[in-house]
Formats: structure tokens, C-alpha cells, sequence
């Protein structure tokens, strides 16, 4: 899936995973599954192999507007 990008305090950036747009969670329908990666960063728009990272955190399920609001631009 698309790697997105989130802001981390002072100047630092995680990275994560779109790994479903259309997962069911908590009675909820199309969420949107993602992983986000236990590795922080301080350049924007460099991005690495991911998939070798460990996950900060379980995946979770969100709505799209972090996406739609751009919160979590997609950079790759």
C-alpha cells in the first residue's frame, strides 16, 4: 500500500502503511487499516525500506480525514 507521512515533535516524521481501505473494525465499516512504523525521522520525503521496520503500535483503523485534511500526506 501507500506510504503516508505523520509529523512527530520537533521536526520529525514517522512513516506508515495503507494496508486496507475497506477493513471492518468496532462495527464499522471501510475504515482504513494502517501501520505505522517504529522508526522516526528527520527529513520529510526520505523514505526507506519500511517493511524491514518494526510497528510503533498494534495497526489501527481510522477514518480518511487525516488523509483528506492533509495530516498524513502520502509520499510514496
Amino acid at each position: 500500500g501507500d506510504i503516508f507521512r505523520l509529523k512527530y515533535p520537533d521536526d520529525r516524521y514517522v512513516f506508515g502503511q495503507i494496508v486496507s481501505l475497506t477493513a471492518k473494525a468496532g462495527g464499522f465499516e471501510n475504515c482504513i487499516k494502517v501501520y505505522v512504523f517504529d522508526a522516526v525521522f528527520n527529513e520529510p520525503e526520505k523514505v526507506i525500506d519500511l517493511t524491514s521496520n518494526e510497528l510503533m503500535f498494534a495497526p489501527l483503523f481510522i477514518n480518511r480525514l487525516g488523509f483528506s485534511r492533509g495530516y498524513m500526506p502520502i509520499v510514496d
